[in-house]
């Protein structure tokens, strides 16, 4: 068990290596959790967060997958409370990830290219929110392309 722990491990940050001196992933499958109660109410749908993803993908020139398997993925979640007076505490999430394979039925790892995130407050609040999840994806994708750029030899 103890020596398939390490290769499972081994494998997992051979293949993270390779893929982190790779640059930006050219296809995305895009992930966005349902918006919960308190965050519809406040204005946020998952349908506009994901059309934010995929405006700065469409700019950025990256295109959808659909196969959640064999592509990395651009992960999108929010979590809302709804306060008094109608005001509204969204937390946001965006990460691009990468599950990495493993032997069936072992689990397997994620190698987490980047992950960005933030907190916002305000009444019906939606288009601000899908605006903070588009800048997060574009920070994303720079630190992404900063990292290449790093590894690369001149």
């Amino acid at each position: 068990m103890h020596k398939t722990v390490i290769a499972v491990s081994m494998a997992a940050m051979a293949w993270a290596q390779s893929a982190a001196a790779q640059p930006v992933p050219t296809s995305l499958y895009v992930l966005v959790e349902d918006v919960d109660a308190a965050g519809s109410a406040c204005g946020l749908t998952a349908e506009v967060e994901r059309s934010a993803i995929r405006s700065s993908m469409r700019y950025n020139r990256i295109s959808e997958s659909t196969d959640p398997d064999s592509t990395p993925e651009v992960y999108v979640n929010t979590n809302t409370l709804q306060i008094s007076g109608g005001l509204c505490v969204t937390s946001y999430m965006v990460s691009i990830r990468q599950f990495v394979p493993a032997d069936a039925p072992r689990p397997y790892g994620e190698f987490m290219y980047c992950e960005e995130g933030g907190l916002l407050s305000g009444a019906n609040h939606g288009d601000r929110v899908s605006g903070s999840i588009k800048t997060a994806f574009d920070r994303c994708l720079s630190r992404i392309q900063d990292k290449a750029a790093a590894i690369r030899p001149n």
